[in-house]
């Protein structure tokens, strides 16, 4: 029910790649055996349906009945940045679609240290957040380890296992490429299997250059651009 194509459209102006993964599409050893989600409230409603959750009195709202008490409907909060007009549109969407559905979202807007207080300390219903890499070898130990999540680290969904652990803990020795790339990829389909997150988008990087200037390179690593190597366009004598 995350409308991911949508936010891309819509934030983006389409410019983006949907995720299906911790690693960018633009790496050598991603895993491009893995197809994003996708959206499809047909899955969704099935999904739910079949773990008990319907809207059985007719007002839109999911609920799963339980043996004593009222029917448990569907809430949840969505945490996020509050300080990004960005994250807000996106958060909007995710509500909207998932409120159509019977699933419904309040929106928690936090400030930047709230939220990664939040997300460390594992108190949240769902949270959006993002993060950055680079052109380097991924290191997936701050995310991915389960020491990350005991150790009140930024493993805010509580994913892996001792056989994950290990796998992270190879891939941050291991020097021979082939060998690396395989453990990458194998990686990358334990966490699609796993489902601890729903991925967004990579963002594309958008550079402007005024046509008077030349030699211009872009770069994976932040800002993208060597302003050094940019020089004006020559002129006739």
């Amino acid at each position: 029910l995350t409308p991911v194509q949508k936010i891309i459209d819509v934030v983006y102006q389409g410019h983006g790649t949907p995720m299906a993964g911790p690693v960018s599409p633009r790496k050598p050893w991603y895993n491009d055996q893995l197809t994003p989600m996708g959206f499809s409230p047909e899955k969704a409603k099935k999904l739910l349906e079949s773990s008990g959750w319907k809207d059985n009195n007719g007002d839109g709202i999911l609920e799963k009945n339980r043996p004593e008490g009222q029917p448990l409907e569907l809430r949840f909060e969505l945490a996020y940045n509050q300080g990004s007009p960005v994250t807000q549109t996106i958060a909007d969407l995710i509500r909207q679609e998932m409120n159509k559905h019977g699933v419904m979202v309040k929106l928690a807007p936090l400030s930047g240290g709230a939220l990664q207080e939040a997300g460390s300390q594992h108190n949240f219903d769902l949270l959006m957040t993002a993060f950055g890499g680079t052109a380097g070898a991924d290191d997936f130990k701050q995310l991915w380890h389960t020491e990350s999540w005991t150790g009140n680290g930024a493993n805010y969904s509580g994913f892996g296992n001792k056989s994950t652990d290990a796998l992270i803990d190879s891939l941050r020795i291991e020097r021979n490429l082939e060998k690396r790339t395989e453990m990458y990829q194998r990686f990358q389909a334990l966490v699609y299997e796993a489902c601890p997150w729903v991925p967004l988008q990579f963002m594309d990087r958008k550079i402007i250059i005024h046509k008077r200037l030349h030699s211009a390179a872009m770069y994976f690593e932040r800002p993208g651009l060597w302003i050094q190597e940019l020089a004006p366009e020559p002129t006739l004598p």
